[in-house]
């Protein structure tokens, strides 16, 4: 399964017991939907430095890339950009396990130790299986 595929999956698969979906509106590398409290915008690329632009946005973003080396190195290198933004989620996946594990960047600033970050971000990614 692609990345995108796998995310419109589990987009439905979250919302089955809370039904706050109104609408979901699908294009090219993004989909946004529309739920009764708000709007969320899912960013869908198989390399985070591509839609990292996106985590400057104001409102609810979901960056989903795949669970990479390259794309845990551009976290790291990117700390600053995503910590900015108290309302992006970061969703490593690998759809051919169904298996992700995600990080809210400024939640997890504010709970982690700076020195350890990293060595956190490599022991997070190698809990799923990895994708070379």
């Amino acid at each position: 399964m692609e990345l995108y595929e796998w995310t419109k999956h589990n987009i439905t698969y979250k919302d089955s017991m809370k039904k706050q979906i109104l609408k979901q509106t699908f294009n090219e590398n993004n989909i946004l939907v529309e739920e009764k409290k708000g709007k969320k915008h899912y960013y869908i690329n198989e390399q985070l430095q591509k839609i990292s632009k996106y985590a400057k946005e104001k409102e609810t973003i979901y960056l989903i890339c795949s669970n990479t080396k390259e794309n845990i190195e551009e976290l790291y290198k990117s700390w600053e950009q995503f910590i900015a933004n108290r309302k992006l989620t970061i969703i490593f996946a690998n759809p051919e396990t169904n298996q992700s594990w995600l990080i809210h960047p400024r939640t997890h600033e504010f709970i982690s130790d700076r020195e350890k970050i990293e060595e956190g971000f490599q022991t997070l990614h190698k809990g799923i299986e990895v994708l070379e």
